[in-house]
């Protein structure tokens, strides 16, 4: 699979835990492209904005129903880690169009 990064923004340091956060998030989420939707392509973003930080996994998967998908331990432990560091999750899918992860932490 092929892995694009770009960053946007002036980059800044962060904590830690949030470097550390930042750095499985990413590792989870482009395990969960690999996985189930047969992707040869992911384009990673990190996005340094004033107020957040944000991380944008895409990939050109086959895409899945997110209805339909019972929520499997990376999923679950993305929310739950996020959710730990006051910061939220939004997942997007449509089926033969490929998936969406993105990962908003205050900075």
């Amino acid at each position: 699979m092929e892995a694009n990064l770009e960053t946007v923004g002036d980059e800044r340091p962060l904590s830690v835990a949030g470097a550390t956060a930042l750095y499985w998030l990413t590792q989870e989420s482009l395990a969960n492209v690999r996985r189930p939707t047969a992707a040869s392509r992911a384009d990673v973003t990190l996005s340094y904005e004033a107020r957040q930080i944000r991380l944008n996994v895409v990939d050109d998967g086959q895409g899945f129903d997110i209805s339909s998908v019972a929520r499997g331990h990376g999923l679950e432990n993305v929310n739950r880690r996020t959710e730990e560091l006051d910061g939220s999750v939004t997942i997007e899918s449509v089926p033969g169009e490929g998936t969406s992860v993105t990962v908003t932490l205050p900075a």
